[in-house]
């Protein structure tokens, strides 16, 4: 049955078919805008309709899907301790940030510094430390200033170690005693 009047065009009737096949097709739009569910082709789309401000294609889909599900959280929380924090979780560092008022000595107002901690152990290039900062810079409140950042890196491994003790005695005999 169409839709379409008695005066409708070739092209109209053909869109027409098209989009009735096109209507047919299953979507299970829940599966789409869950982070945990959503096909691996589709996170780029949800990762912009979320509105996700950091987003690398290099990720994995662990990452990916992190970022997404963040998102809610850093966008209301944007420019409190909490939302650098989780900005930085996902990429895969732990943070611990000191304000000026809790630094030992207490520092200069409106400042922080940031300890990161590798929790991969892939290290700081460069272009990570530059992101890093950008993404800092993204998150803090406006009249805050980054003071100093720490990296530390954890990595893991066994280490063996052993000792060894010798004692002796000399004992010299004089025979012509």
């Amino acid at each position: 049955m169409s839709l379409l009047p008695p005066n409708a065009s070739t092209l109209e009737r053909r869109l027409e078919q098209v989009l009735v096949i096109e209507s047919a097709l299953p979507v299970e739009l829940r599966r789409l805008i869950d982070p945990e569910t959503c096909p691996a082709s589709f996170l780029p789309w949800l990762a912009w309709q979320e509105s996700v401000d950091e987003w690398q294609p290099d990720w994995t889909d662990a990452e990916k899907r992190a970022a997404i599900a963040a998102a809610f959280y850093v966008h209301s929380h944007k420019g409190t301790i909490g939302s650098i924090r989780r900005a930085l979780q996902t990429i895969g560092y732990d943070i611990e940030v000191v304000e000026w008022f809790a630094d030992e000595p207490v520092a200069a107002p409106y400042t922080f510094r940031v300890q990161l901690t590798d929790m991969n152990g892939h290290g700081v290039t460069e272009a990570l430390q530059a992101r890093l900062i950008k993404t800092i810079e993204r998150y803090k409140n406006a009249r805050s200033q980054l003071t100093s950042m720490t990296v530390q890196s954890v990595s893991s491994g066994r280490v063996y170690a052993g000792a060894a003790l010798q004692v002796s005695e000399v004992i010299t005999i004089d025979p012509t005693a």
